[in-house]
C-alpha cells in the first residue's frame, strides 16, 4: 500500500498547515449513540461501516453542526431539502480547533456535481479567479 499522500497531510497538519477542523463530537440521542465521542483526531478522516450503520447520518449531522447544508455545499448554499430535513446537530456537541470561515462539506456521491460547479463557475466571468486553482490546476473530471 502507498501511505505517500497519507504521509504528505501528516507532514503539513504537523507544520501546522492544516489549522482548522472538528476535532471531536459527542453524540447523545443519534441512532442509538448515548453519550459517546468521536475523536477526529486527523484532518482528513474515513468512516467506514455496514450499510444502514449511520455513518451517512453521522456525517450529515456534523455538516450541520458546522452551519453546513446536510447535503452538501458551503455555508453560503441553502438547499432546499435543508428546509425540510430533520435536524440532526442537537444531538452533537462539538469540539472545533479554529473555525473556518470559509468551509464546504463535500459529499463523495457529489463529485460529478461538483466537477459541473467548477466548470460552470470558469464560464462566469464574475467569479474573479480560476475554480481549478485548487485542485492541481485542471478540470476535476478530466484527471482521473
Amino acid at each position: 500500500m502507498d501511505y505517500t499522500e497519507i504521509n504528505t497531510i501528516r507532514t503539513q497538519y504537523q507544520a501546522g498547515l492544516w489549522p482548522q477542523f472538528l476535532q471531536m463530537v459527542q453524540i447523545n440521542g443519534l441512532r442509538g449513540w448515548s453519550g459517546q465521542s468521536v475523536e477526529l483526531n486527523f484532518p482528513v478522516v474515513g468512516i467506514v461501516g455496514e450499510n444502514g450503520s449511520g455513518k451517512s447520518t453521522l456525517v450529515e449531522a456534523m455538516a450541520e453542526l458546522m452551519g453546513l447544508p446536510w447535503d452538501g455545499g458551503s455555508g453560503n448554499e441553502v438547499s432546499s431539502s435543508e428546509r425540510t430535513a430533520p435536524r440532526l446537530a442537537h444531538f452533537m456537541r462539538p469540539r472545533v480547533k479554529n473555525k473556518p470561515r470559509n468551509k464546504y462539506f463535500f459529499r463523495a456521491e457529489a463529485l460529478s456535481d461538483f466537477g459541473r460547479l467548477l466548470e460552470a463557475r470558469e464560464k462566469d466571468p464574475s467569479f474573479g479567479g480560476d475554480p481549478y486553482a485548487m485542485y492541481g490546476g485542471k478540470n476535476i473530471r478530466h484527471r482521473s
